[in-house]
């Protein structure tokens, strides 16, 4: 979504609620979100501890909001300060709450509009200003209302997920969150911090040419509303297109500004879960201690699993990408309950009262 922010504020919360919000937190760590928006809620800022959930409560009609992680929080000086997703200004006193303040990249974003065109609710996940940690939108069941559009397929009332491995992330776009984990820059942040251009001259390459520093250039007035020609941009150390870095991880997620067919959700009067870190593995990037069970439907027959929940397969190992393959004696496997998070091997037959709940150290397959 690239909409301007008018930011008001909604003085008391529960006098402007028509809409929960579920943070739900499996990062290891305490997590302080910042928030825009209009209205502006929770003065910009409300912190959920490590492993917990916290309802929030948003306004029918939230326009431009954005909720976004802040890692590695804490006062410096006297000033609170966040790694990633930091808001900290004079304007707002370098406080916990972000006060209308965007957040610094690199930072996963969560976007809404609610109730806009038409009555739906619009809603995606962004990378545009880097990935900070993996995270999910998807309507708790039970609480909203389908868009009547069958065009929309997937993305009507869908789960938006981006389970994101930093270690895939070209090195030059590669931070530190200051705990020791890392995340993953876009390239408009990475060329223009001093830093990561002492590091990598490529970066420092593409920021002393005007047109490849702009990433906009050549600007093609002849594409659908003068936007910007994305195939090209500059291509990474790794040969690949910049907004293709994200987009390959994570298909249904914005991987740039203007990344609007494939990215953006609709549902109707939806409460909505919002899972950080999911699947409860230490680095963010989703992985292991979730457990999967029979969902009430039959198993599901692919090996494709975004935007399905609590699927399962019983299918022959080889059919899958060779990876149940990589564990011998595995014979069929299940997707983690957050949608292609990690690959879950099983030896034998696959039943409903099936619960798989371990893995191996590398966090990629588990065996009971």
């Amino acid at each position: 979504m690239n909409i301007y922010f008018i930011i008001f504020t909604c003085v008391i919360p529960t006098l402007c609620v028509a809409r929960t919000f579920r943070i739900n937190n499996q990062c290891n760590q305490n997590i302080w979100l910042g928030i825009q928006g209009q209205p502006l809620i929770y003065s910009g800022g409300v912190e959920v501890g490590a492993r917990s959930t916290k309802d929030i409560n948003v306004p029918d009609k939230w326009v431009s909001g954005r909720i976004w992680p802040r890692t590695n929080c804490r006062y410096v000086n006297g000033k609170f300060t966040c790694t990633t997703g930091d808001c900290g200004a004079p304007v707002n006193g370098y406080g916990t709450t972000c006060n209308g303040i965007g957040g610094q990249p690199p930072a996963t974003l969560a976007e809404f509009t609610l109730d806009g065109w038409g009555g739906s609710d619009f809603y995606d996940l962004s990378n545009v200003d880097g990935n900070s940690m993996s995270m999910i939108i998807r309507p708790i069941p039970g609480q909203y209302t389908s868009v009547n559009n069958p065009s929309l397929g997937k993305y009507n009332c869908g789960s938006a997920t981006c389970i994101f491995d930093p270690s895939k992330c070209p090195p030059e776009l590669q931070m530190d969150d200051g705990t020791g984990r890392k995340v993953c820059a876009s390239i408009c942040a990475a060329i223009y911090n001093a830093q990561q251009r002492a590091k990598f001259v490529h970066l420092q390459n593409i920021y002393n040419n005007p047109d490849t520093r702009s990433l906009v250039s050549p600007y093609d007035n002849s594409t659908p509303g003068g936007k910007c020609y994305v195939e090209q941009w500059p291509r990474s150390t790794q040969n690949t297109r910049y907004d293709e870095v994200f987009k390959s991880q994570c298909p249904d997620a914005y991987s740039w500004a203007f990344d609007d067919f494939k990215s953006t959700y609709q549902c109707s009067k939806a409460n909505y879960e919002i899972v950080l870190c999911p699947g409860s593995s230490s680095d963010g990037s989703g992985g292991s201690g979730s457990t999967i069970q029979w969902n009430g439907n039959n198993w599901a027959m692919s090996c494709d699993f975004r935007g399905n929940d609590l699927y399962s397969v019983q299918i022959s190992a080889d059919l899958c990408g060779g990876k149940c393959a990589q564990v011998q004696g595995c014979t069929h496997f299940a997707w983690t309950r957050y949608n292609g998070g990690t690959c879950w091997l099983k030896s034998g037959a696959v039943s409903k009262s099936d619960a798989i709940s371990s893995s191996d150290s590398t966090m990629i397959c588990g065996v009971v």
